[in-house]
């Protein structure tokens, strides 16, 4: 019997596989050998914090309610396009997946790991927009086809709010536009409908804010709070198991002594324990632990 229980989170066997499952979700070149043990030699943090930087480019498939403020809505660039947004923005409103209108970067951009190796930045592989400004952008037809025309909107988990309809001179090569004022103007009309009696914000005017690394502060937070979920189960007598049958007693009153858990990271950003012995999945939701039968 093995009495050796690892002190490093790192080290831990069910740490390990989860580390296995977010570097095979994670692009990045080159695709060899050793380019995946360079990125498992990572704290599970900082692979935590990769995957989420890389996920979050792509919004989740949901119903959201899609607003477009009369000013944008009377733009002439709005109105001469108007049958295709009218298309994109039925498939936003019943949940459709509009991965497709995003850019080519958001499909074909992946992380660059001797560069990262090098520099320990993410500035040459970022979308700029997003993580600076808290934008998404799209286009007006799915890839292959190709606007011209992008959308920029926030988005979050019950609404997607349209800044504005820009040509792609909004960018230059690796940066915004400055001398691009209808983005400008567009901008200070969302902030004045946010704030309509003045205030301030932080990072961009979406939300956006970077990190020293120039990724996202988003993908900071939510690699802090999930390591410390990952250290509080791994602490626990037994680990992962352990605390499994834990859930189990405490969620649906039921005692089990054969469990089958692992980690694994939904496409919603949740980290799950799925327990394929009983089919059943865990995820904390604040303070408190849920829990549902899947097959």
């Amino acid at each position: 019997m093995d009495l050796h229980v690892p002190d490093d989170l790192n080290e831990k066997k069910s740490i390990m596989r989860l580390k296995e499952q977010l570097i095979s979700a994670i692009p990045y070149v080159p695709t060899s050998a050793e380019a995946k043990r360079f990125l498992l030699s990572h704290d599970i943090g900082d692979l935590l914090h990769i995957y989420h930087f890389w996920r979050q480019r792509f919004p989740q498939p949901v119903a959201r309610r899609y607003h477009a403020p009369s000013g944008v809505r009377n733009d002439p660039l709005y109105v001469r396009h108007k049958a295709r947004i009218g298309q994109l923005k039925r498939k936003i409103e019943v949940g459709e997946d509009v991965s497709a209108y995003l850019s080519r970067r958001a499909h074909n951009k992946a992380l660059d790991i001797n560069g990262y190796r090098e520099s320990k930045s993410f500035n040459s592989s970022r979308d700029l927009l997003l993580v600076c400004e808290g934008f998404y952008h799209l286009h007006l037809a799915p890839l292959p086809e190709r606007t011209d025309e992008i959308l920029v909107a926030l988005v979050t988990p019950d609404l997607f709010e349209v800044i504005g309809l820009f040509t792609h001179d909004l960018f230059t090569e690796d940066s915004l536009n400055p001398a691009y004022v209808k983005y400008n103007q567009a901008v200070e009309a969302y902030l004045a409908r946010r704030f309509p009696s003045g205030g301030i914000f932080l990072g961009g005017p979406g939300g956006g804010m970077q990190n020293a690394a120039g990724s996202s502060i988003a993908s900071t937070f939510w690699q802090i709070h999930h390591r410390k979920i990952l250290s509080h189960v791994e602490a626990y007598p037994d680990g992962l198991n352990g605390f499994t049958i834990k859930l189990y007693g405490e969620i649906f009153d039921r005692q089990t002594r054969f469990v089958d858990p692992k980690w694994e990271v939904a496409d919603d950003g949740r980290l799950l324990i799925r327990d394929r012995k009983n089919k059943h999945e865990f995820w904390a939701d604040g303070s408190n632990w849920q829990g549902q039968p899947w097959s």
